[in-house]
C-alpha cells in the first residue's frame, strides 16, 4: 500500500507523516486501517513527501489522465469564468427564522 511507503518515508512514524501532511495521526491511522486515503490526505501526503508518494499514485481517480501538454482534463475555464466566493454569493429573500426565547 502506498500509505505504508509514505509512512516509511517518515521513519515509520504515522505521527510524523500526519504532522507534515497537515492531518492528525488518527486520520493517517484510519486511512491505514480502512485501506483508502481521502483526497485531502492524498494531497497532503503528496506535499509532505515532495511528490515521492504522489496523489496520482494514491488517488488516480481524482486526477484522471493528464494531457500531453501536462494540463488536467477538467476543461479550459479561465480564471474569469471561475466563480468568486465573495462576488457570486447566493442570497435568499426568505425571512430569517425567529429565535426562540
Amino acid at each position: 500500500m502506498l500509505l505504508e511507503e509514505a509512512i516509511f518515508y517518515f521513519d515509520g512514524s504515522e505521527s510524523k507523516l500526519a504532522r507534515a501532511a497537515g492531518f492528525s495521526q488518527n486520520a493517517v491511522w484510519h486511512a491505514r486501517r480502512v485501506g483508502r486515503v481521502s483526497g485531502d490526505l492524498a494531497a497532503g501526503i503528496d506535499r509532505a513527501t515532495k511528490g515521492r508518494v504522489s496523489i496520482r499514485r494514491t488517488r488516480p481517480d481524482l486526477l484522471g489522465a493528464v494531457s500531453s501538454q501536462g494540463s488536467l482534463p477538467f476543461g479550459d475555464a479561465s480564471e474569469s469564468e471561475i466563480p468568486s466566493p465573495t462576488t457570486d454569493r447566493i442570497t435568499s429573500s426568505a425571512p430569517k427564522p425567529e429565535r426562540l426565547a
